[in-house]
């Protein structure tokens, strides 16, 4: 019997920073390799210095790893603020992008995979544009919102598929841009529930009440309306010994902290900054909270549930009222309400919702990303259009 040619996929990832793009990626090509037929090369566009990244490849020595551009976190690092000083890293680092490229494509091209998979919305289309042959795919992991502000279409005329995470999103990308409906599908991020449950049990649980938020610490995840919200439901409760674990790390990490600090509740608010292993946080809390104005398929929603941990969520677009249900798996706020999350609090804290019921649906509904059916999802959209 003639032995099955493997298939050879090379994903391009902008930066492997802790979030839930890079725990998505990890989950997907963990569910890749293990169908045994699938070769990975992960080419970064910069040098990977998250511990949990480092870690995660030493422990899968089978995948080849790439940097496309080893100087790119020199240029990082030069000073953003004098306008000289930013010309010349915008041209320097221009002109050593034009040169990477030009001499990495071609080795690229030598490689023959079969498929080139731009994981993040096109950041890579720069550099993929100039390798011919392979199958090109790219995944949207974002709202449609944060899609069209970002001109995120403008790169997307070279890729045969286009991957959404959301259903909801892909019904609005077809009507916004229906030349591309052809290309768009629909397959969701893989949440590995095995090693979910290995890490619940290895995790530390706080004691006491407490309310969880995991998330990275940048504007777009509204962190400001939690921090409100929170106090105006440690208030109105009368002061309750609850506190507010706010797990991550960000930009704006500092000015949610010096927020925190002006509120009558600052001594229950405590921000953890990244932990390794967060499920702890989720499993022992009253509830997970997530507050962005903009999310495409949340990680930690997902992650939150198969702790058995009830969702607080805006109701943002896209993925949220996806995965909640709408509404059925976990409580959906407006984003941006103070008062709506506030009273949703007070409602877990006295038990005024059907928490185990939620709780239940959710459970039963986490079939949905599978990575054994993420997997063969991806294989099989590989093969039938090669």
């Amino acid at each position: 019997m003639k032995k099955q040619q493997k298939l050879k996929i090379a994903f391009f990832m902008y930066d492997l920073r802790v979030g839930g793009v890079g725990t998505v990626l990890m989950n997907t090509i963990n569910a890749l390799l293990a169908s045994k037929n699938v070769e990975i090369t992960l080419y970064s566009h910069r040098t990977i210095i998250e511990p949990v990244y480092i870690k995660w490849l030493e422990q899968h020595p089978q995948i080849n790893v790439v940097i496309y551009y080893p100087w790119a976190r020199f240029f990082d690092k030069q000073d953003h603020k004098k306008p000289i000083r930013r010309l010349l890293k915008r041209i320097g680092f221009g002109i050593y992008r034009k040169y990477r490229n030009f001499i990495m494509a071609p080795r690229v091209h030598t490689k023959h995979f079969d498929a080139l998979i731009d994981y993040i919305s096109g950041y890579s289309s720069k550099l993929i544009k100039h390798i011919s042959g392979p199958m090109k795919l790219t995944w949207a992991h974002c709202s449609m919102n944060y899609f069209r502000e970002n001109n995120f279409i403008s790169g997307l005329s070279q890729y045969d598929k286009i991957v959404t995470i959301s259903d909801s999103f892909l019904r609005e990308f077809i009507k916004t841009y229906p030349t591309y409906a052809n290309k768009a599908v629909r397959i969701y991020n893989p949440i590995d529930l095995k090693e979910m449950q290995k890490k619940l049990k290895s995790a530390d649980i706080p004691n006491g009440k407490y309310f969880s938020c995991v998330s990275r610490l940048d504007s777009d995840k509204d962190i400001k309306t939690l921090l409100f919200a929170f106090d105006k439901f440690w208030q109105k409760e009368n002061r309750p010994d609850v506190k507010l674990y706010i797990v991550g790390s960000g930009a704006k990490a500092q000015d949610f902290q010096n927020l925190a600090k002006t509120l009558q509740s600052a001594e229950q608010i405590i921000f953890t900054g990244n932990k390794q292993n967060p499920f702890g946080y989720m499993a022992g809390s009253m509830a997970h909270i997530l507050s962005s104005y903009n999310e495409g398929l949340p990680t930690v929603l997902i992650e939150a549930m198969a702790a058995n941990t009830l969702n607080i969520s805006s109701n943002c677009p896209n993925g949220p009222h996806e995965i909640l249900l709408d509404g059925r798996a976990g409580i959906l706020f407006q984003p941006g309400d103070t008062d709506e999350l506030a009273y949703a609090l007070s409602d877990v804290y006295n038990k005024r919702v059907k928490i185990k019921n939620m709780t239940t649906v959710a459970l039963k509904s986490l079939d949905r990303f599978s990575p054994q059916i993420i997997a063969n999802e991806i294989i099989n959209l590989i093969s039938e259009t090669k």
